[in-house]
């Protein structure tokens, strides 16, 4: 009848009561890297009578190596991996083969970090760990695999927006990476401060941002996360620029006051804006003076009228129109007056005799 310390009846195929049965090893027994088994039997006397129970053992050395290369993952472009491998059994030595890249501090540690090769980028790399110093017994060997994702390729945020300052840009709509990386984002839209890029906004974390009523030019973009990775990784899109135009803006013309049938001065525009263009729309309320209803950019020098024998006034309106990058910010009007004179005129005196 034979007995293990470690492990019960069923580990004895067909049975312990077999003189040669097969024994499988326990976790036990490979941990200990032995077992000691026991084998206890009795002779048959004559007339059927039982003999004395003698024992005796045997000792098995576990000298064949066990060895587990690890778990098959998964890793992003550039990521290192820290390798687990392990052998246990008649040797406890082992080493690594396979892959293009490195190992540290080599590939006899069980335990090295494993840095891929740039070439290994979006291939699925195959590591073998095989033992070492298992003789009288052959070397085992076990694999992994790694498989390691393209980098990513951050997607697109649109092109850039010229505004009226008060104005709110259209949405800010980014596309999602195009390839690349593991598929767990997220996204921050980003502003540039003038020195660093910073962030938009604790809201600002979707494909999709505005970035509301803006009164200076800032610049835009959207930076794309794989937080898979370890370190994580980030791509940004193309910066979109929101170039916030000034308002309209024209200094006050002066009143003018002029006689009936005299010139009066022209009407010259100006501004403070730079750049872009300025234009001017004006309206006049009164065109009996010989002045249009309305007009743009300048007002020339006209004759005026006024037959009557009241003086006659025309409030003259002109709005400011800021244009740049094909977007027209009007700003606020000013008014000024043009003052007709009549002709001087004396009644008839009469004649003295």
């Amino acid at each position: 009848l034979w007995s293990s310390p470690t492990a019960g009846a069923a580990n004895f195929d067909p049975g312990p009561d077999a003189l040669e049965p097969f024994y499988t090893f326990t976790q036990a027994d490979i941990n200990n890297k032995s077992v000691t088994l026991t084998l206890k039997a009795f002779a048959i006397l004559n007339e059927g009578c039982m003999g004395t129970w003698v024992t005796d053992q045997v000792t098995i050395e576990l000298l064949a190596p066990i060895v587990e290369a690890g778990d098959n993952v998964s890793l992003c472009a550039n990521e290192p991996l820290q390798l687990a491998g392990s052998v246990t059994g008649g040797t406890t030595t082992g080493t690594w083969s396979g892959g293009l890249g490195t190992f540290n501090p080599d590939r006899d540690a069980l335990d090295a970090i494993y840095t891929p090769h740039s070439d290994e980028t979006g291939t699925t790399v195959v590591l073998t760990l095989t033992s070492t110093g298992a003789d009288p017994c052959p070397n085992v060997s076990d694999v992994m695999s790694i498989t390691i994702y393209n980098e990513l390729m951050p997607g697109t945020a649109g092109n850039d927006q010229t505004i009226c300052t008060g104005e709110s840009p259209q949405n800010l709509i980014a596309s999602a990476p195009s390839s690349g990386g593991s598929g767990t984002l997220s996204y921050q839209w980003q502003v540039f401060d003038g020195s660093a890029w910073i962030s938009a906004g604790a809201g600002a974390t979707s494909l999709v941002f505005n970035p509301g009523i803006l009164t200076t030019s800032s610049i835009y973009r959207l930076r794309q996360t794989d937080t898979w990775c370890n370190p994580e990784q980030h791509g940004f899109t193309n910066p979109v620029i929101i170039t916030v135009s000034p308002l309209g803006q024209v200094n006050q013309p002066d009143n003018q006051i002029v006689c009936h049938l005299s010139h009066t001065q022209p009407v010259i525009f100006s501004t403070l804006n730079p750049g872009g263009i300025t234009t001017y729309q004006w309206s006049n309320s009164n065109t009996t003076i010989g002045l249009a209803a309305s007009g743009t950019g300048e007002i020339p020098a006209f004759q005026t009228t006024n037959p009557g024998p009241a003086p006659v006034t025309a409030t003259i309106t002109v709005t400011p129109v800021y244009t740049f990058s094909d977007k027209s910010c009007p700003g606020n009007p000013k008014t000024f007056t043009i003052t007709v004179n009549p002709a001087g005129q004396v009644n008839q005196p009469l004649d003295i005799t």
